[in-house]
């Protein structure tokens, strides 16, 4: 492609940026935009999910009536990072306390993965009170490998952990 070629293809790439920004605005006004949200999150394409997640990180209104379907998602390695995001861009005030209750949720029946993506979610939030409550729980663990999880973040975050 030329330059010239290349230059008008730049400019689609703005206006399409453009276009976006506008629709989202556009869709952050929708009534049924937390529904349609929790929808698209749920689908397992990636277009649908990575969308919401996205739409979520710039607009987190809806975030916390959705930390449910985040931190499920957040559970699957692929997802996490998007899902920890949209979480982080959520209410505090509201969100934290939601998270207390769904990583009790998760606890009764979570493996080490469970215990380290939980973690990272609460890392991410800056949850310390959570993690502390997560990492005492691993340490006291039957599961050695959940043990392990324990180990490593309090030895990343101890000094934020409360004693």
């Amino acid at each position: 492609m030329s330059e010239e070629g290349d230059l008008r293809l730049w400019e689609s790439v703005i206006d399409a940026q453009r276009e976006l920004i506008q629709r989202r605005a556009e869709f952050n006004h929708a009534e049924a935009r937390t529904r349609i949200l929790g929808v698209a999150l749920a689908r397992g394409d990636g277009w649908h999910r990575r969308t919401a997640l996205e739409f979520l990180s710039s607009f987190s209104t809806d975030v916390p009536a959705l930390v449910d379907q985040l931190v499920d998602i957040g559970m699957s390695t692929s997802w996490a990072r998007a899902a920890r995001e949209a979480l982080a861009a959520g209410d505090r005030s509201v969100v934290l306390p939601e998270m207390e209750r769904v990583v009790a949720a998760h606890l009764p029946d979570a493996v080490d993965d469970d215990y380290r993506r939980l973690a990272e979610i609460l890392v991410r939030l800056e949850a310390w009170r959570g993690l502390t409550d997560l990492v005492r729980r691993a340490r006291a663990h039957v599961d050695a490998d959940v043990r392990e999880v324990g180990a490593d973040f309090t030895e990343r975050y101890g000094p934020m952990l409360a004693d």
